[in-house]
């Protein structure tokens, strides 16, 4: 998918959506690379553009438990830019990734639009469901 096609860009206004499209870096990335730690501050939102990205939390003996992954059309990485708050999760590529970078800054840029915000709420129900949904599978086991 093109950055442009992506829906969280297309839900910026297009008077504005040219400015911001320059203001994203295009990150290609193989298996196992990092995108963000889990305690990292946040400096950016994230779009999938293609691929798969892991979301993964160190347990207490040091190893690692997969939450949730997210694929193409999805972004991440919103929670922690709007509260300030550090990652709470690993983020990493599960596939061959291209994933936009959109730097905080220009993530305050967008909010100025009403209908980004609206993709946040949604955005972070679909993780939550995501992570419910692995949590009980696990816990079931």
């Amino acid at each position: 998918m093109k950055l442009s096609e992506h829906p969280f860009i297309q839900s910026i206004s297009e008077d504005r959506r040219e400015d911001i499209l320059n203001e994203v870096e295009i990150l290609n990335l193989q298996p196992g690379d990092v995108i963000f730690r889990e305690d990292s501050p946040p400096d950016a939102l994230f779009v999938i553009l293609d691929g798969l990205v892991a979301f993964t939390k160190e347990k207490p003996d040091g190893s690692n438990q997969h939450v949730s992954t997210s694929g193409e059309g999805s972004f991440f990485g919103e929670v922690g830019v709007f509260t300030g708050e550090k990652r709470a999760l690993d983020a990493s590529a599960q596939s061959n990734c291209l994933v936009g970078r959109v730097p905080e800054e220009t993530v305050k840029k967008i909010i100025e639009d009403a209908e980004p915000v609206k993709k946040v709420p949604e955005s972070v129900i679909e993780h939550l469901k995501s992570t419910t949904s692995h949590y009980m599978e696990e816990i079931m086991r």
